[in-house]
């Protein structure tokens, strides 16, 4: 998932926040609900990547209707995710009992999962839209490759469709998270957002249009997406790994057949790791003797590994080019200058409480 690959998602993440954008001017400054728009936008923007287009609000209002109750549902889950991770033989008897309704979830599963099966057929019936740059046209190219291969390989309708709807549900709910948690960090931290604002003006100004390798020139804004990808650690515990052969590790020895889960918050705020690691500090990224951004040992948000995220390029593209627009664009603060509510829901991750913010024009 190199972002390099999809150059065309750059521009549609462009439109997208630039809606974003305009739909906040219209507030004046007032305090506003503004999940409601950031869940349109992630919506949109998940779907732009994938499929390389805006999905049509009058022609495909009925999946656009079992997208949104998939959502609402799947943000219920954080018990049955718990589960999962922890002790994943559970789950047949949780489905079959219907406990935390999973057996209604995965009926409505099902119908989510239509959807992506209906726009790959699609694009294989139109030979002609298998040569575009979103992720579907990306796969059936290399599909295509591969159709005479002896050998084995992944590179399957099946596949295809199983990974579009993972990257689906991973990129809604960390992407609205992600944003949502910078926000109200910058309501919480003025001072950084004044840092991250002069930075904005000096190197792009405010009427520039950002684009993700403004990231080398703009050290200190990178560095808060980094530090709030640290300090909040949006994915507490990573997905558990198999163990498929018996190791020792540290002086413990592991048996073949267990799961294995990474506890990113400890690794996160380890002070072995960073220095004061309950405070929000975006410029323990940066380099001492450079303005420039560092990745820190221990700093692994989206897993480390072979087996880390393979949406980490684009979720680091995605979470910049929206960030710093709307940080181009308004000062953001909590009405009557209160501090914000940090508190968090447990579903497919840390997910912000909804609350009120002002989006104030610069």
């Amino acid at each position: 998932l190199a972002i390099n690959n999809f150059p065309s998602s750059l521009f549609l993440h462009q439109e997208d926040v630039a809606e974003f954008v305009k739909d906040m001017k219209k507030t004046g400054g007032e305090p506003i609900y503004f999940l409601n728009h950031w869940l349109n936008l992630s919506f949109t923007n998940s779907v732009s990547l994938l499929f390389g287009r805006h999905i049509d609000r009058v022609t495909e209002k009925e999946d656009i209707e079992i997208i949104k109750a998939f959502r609402k549902q799947m943000a219920n889950q954080g018990s049955s995710v718990d589960v999962n991770i922890n002790i994943p033989g559970l789950m047949k008897l949780l489905t079959f009992f219907n406990i935390f309704g999973l057996r209604d979830f995965i009926t409505l599963l099902k119908k989510f999962e239509n959807i992506f099966k209906k726009e790959v057929d699609e694009r294989i019936k139109k030979k002609n839209e298998i040569t575009r740059d979103d992720f579907i046209g990306c796969f059936l190219q290399e599909m295509e490759k591969r159709k005479n291969d002896t050998q084995t390989h992944t590179f399957t309708i099946d596949n295809l469709r199983g990974n579009l709807l993972i990257l689906f549900l991973a990129g809604q709910d960390s992407n609205i998270a992600s944003v949502t948690w910078l926000l109200l960090l910058m309501a919480k931290y003025p001072h950084v957002q004044r840092k991250v604002c002069d930075e904005i003006d000096q190197v792009i100004g405010r009427d520039g249009v950002v684009n993700y390798g403004d990231k080398l020139k703009l050290a200190y804004s990178m560095a808060t997406v980094f530090e709030m990808f640290r300090y909040i650690a949006l994915g507490p515990l990573f997905p558990p790994r198999y163990v498929l052969k018996s190791l020792s590790l540290g002086g413990y020895t592991i048996p073949q057949g267990s799961h294995v889960v990474c506890n990113n918050w400890a690794i996160s705020h380890d002070q072995r790791y960073f220095c004061d690691p309950m405070e929000f500090k975006p410029e323990r990224f940066i380099a001492e003797y450079e303005n420039k951004v560092v990745k820190l040992k221990g700093y692994g948000p989206f897993s480390f590994g072979k087996r880390n995220c393979p949406g980490e390029g684009v979720a680091m593209m995605t979470v910049f080019i929206y960030f710093v627009t709307i940080m181009q664009k308004f000062k953001i603060q909590s009405p009557d200058g209160l501090s914000p509510n940090m508190d968090y829901t447990f579903g497919s991750g840390l997910l912000p409480i909804s609350q009120k913010l002002c989006f104030i024009e610069r």
